[in-house]
């Protein structure tokens, strides 16, 4: 849905024409591909529009139909919703004294907990107007990584049109209709916190006039090779693990721990749940492990060796019949090619008495678990597009029964729940959707009250 913030009247046809002269550029269309806007605001109010901005930082007021920063410092203006993945936002900007003020920048995939430091910029005139750049915004207090500079610097008191985007894994910045700058991004922000869109300036006296945000679907080759670029990702941060840790990288474990490889007695445990079991133990030294089971002291089936070595074994058996006795024994080797193998035993899977299980004919998630003291069994993975579970009742025991649940999987769906661990103050007071929801129901009426004010 479109959202357009037109709230003054309309003046002489001659005025207009003079501000189109003196007080922007003209306009120029977004690519077809990208749609119409999902949101235009040309500040033909008295004031900025409360449901549709927020001022994470700064000063600003409206003036003569333009935005204008008011404040010394920075000014961060993020729209109020969120965005999907590939969002772009472009608008007519102008500096009257680069001297005083810099910066015309688009903002894009902003962290919505933290904004104004993690997200991608968009930035003409930086620095004090000594050049463009495309910042990826970094953690905490590392401030931005520079990915991409030009030149090009603001003209003062001339109009620029400038448009910034972010799809699939680009992020491109144009002026006055020409590209300037682009960043490929391997590691592209994901858009379950970085939903955000907004607009920044240094110092007092920048303007800003006929702001357009479009949202456009990731392509198929994009959404197609999302789960092998995090495979791809995980197996250079399992490279680097090997390359620089482990005993033989670091000879004080030796010498601390002991040369043998040995199983720790009090590091075992295990869960056996009607078709699955998790089979879990520790070791004194780094060691790839694996479960080896099956219906005989033969084994036959074994469970997937570790990517590297560590020092904690958790393993699921999965697809084991009801009732059916198993034999297993859990295998460790380590960097130095030594073995050792655990003692035979056996587990059965066994019915869960007076279970309820999931999602039975309990339809889609997110499922209510509102039994006082029973246990919930998974019959297989739960995907959801929000929250999964919400636990409404006292002692309750959930077995994941060797399934997975997958919870916030569809974009703008979320539950929102109170942030209250953000180390700064909140730019919106609610999180994503957590996976398992349990006593919201039991807050105060006042509290109650004030969430559903908030989230309304």
């Amino acid at each position: 849905m479109t959202t357009t913030i037109r709230t003054k009247t309309v003046r002489a046809a001659a005025w207009l024409a003079a501000a189109v002269m003196v007080g922007s550029v003209a306009a120029r269309p977004a690519p077809a591909d990208w749609g119409k806007p999902i949101f235009t605001d040309d500040f033909d109010g008295d004031r900025l529009a409360a449901d549709a901005w927020e001022v994470a930082r700064g000063a600003c007021e409206i003036k003569d139909g333009k935005l204008v920063a008011t404040g010394k410092g920075s000014l961060y203006l993020f729209y109020s919703r969120k965005v999907p993945r590939n969002m772009a936002i472009e608008f007519d900007g102008m500096i009257p004294d680069t001297k005083a003020a810099c910066d015309l920048t688009a903002i894009l995939s902003a962290n919505e907990f933290e904004p104004a430091i993690r997200h991608y910029q968009g930035a003409f005139g930086t620095k004090g107007n000594a050049r463009s750049a495309i910042h990826r915004g970094k953690v905490r207090k590392e401030g931005d990584e520079v990915v991409a500079t030009n030149p090009l610097k603001i003209t003062p008191g001339k109009w620029h049109h400038v448009r910034a985007e972010r799809r699939d894994e680009f992020v491109r910045l144009f002026v006055d209709g020409k590209k300037v700058l682009e960043f490929r991004d391997g590691l592209a922000f994901e858009p379950a916190s970085h939903n955000r869109v907004g607009l920044y300036t240094y110092g007092a006296g920048a303007q800003f006039d006929n702001v357009r945000i479009y949202a456009c679907d990731v392509s198929p080759a994009y959404r197609a090779d999302a789960a092998a670029k995090w495979d791809r990702v995980y197996e250079a941060f399992n490279q680097f693990c090997i390359r620089n840790f482990g005993a033989e990288k670091e000879p004080l474990i030796y010498e601390k721990f002991g040369k043998d490889l040995k199983f720790i007695p009090e590091g075992a445990w295990r869960h056996v749940s009607e078709n699955a079991a998790c089979i879990a133990w520790e070791t004194n030294l780094p060691a790839k492990s694996h479960v080896e089971y099956g219906e005989t002291e033969r084994y036959g089936r074994k469970t997937p060796v570790e990517e590297r070595h560590f020092y904690l074994h958790v393993h699921h058996l999965r697809g084991l019949e009801t009732g059916k006795t198993y034999h297993y024994r859990v295998v460790s080797v380590d960097e130095r090619g030594n073995r050792i193998a655990g003692d035979d035993a056996t587990l059965r899977p066994a019915k869960v008495p007076a279970a309820i299980y999931l999602p039975g004919e309990k339809g889609k998630p997110p499922y209510d678990l509102d039994k006082a003291g029973a246990t919930y069994v998974l019959t297989e993975d739960i995907v959801a597009d929000s929250t999964a579970l919400r636990i409404k009742a006292e002692n309750v025991t959930l077995d994941l029964n060797g399934h997975t649940v997958t919870f916030n999987d569809k974009y703008g769906s979320a539950e929102a729940v109170p942030s209250t661990r953000n180390i700064r103050k909140p730019f919106h007071g609610f999180t994503g959707a957590p996976g398992v929801v349990g006593g919201r129901e039991e807050a105060a009426p006042a509290e109650r009250d004030d969430l559903q004010a908030r989230r309304a």
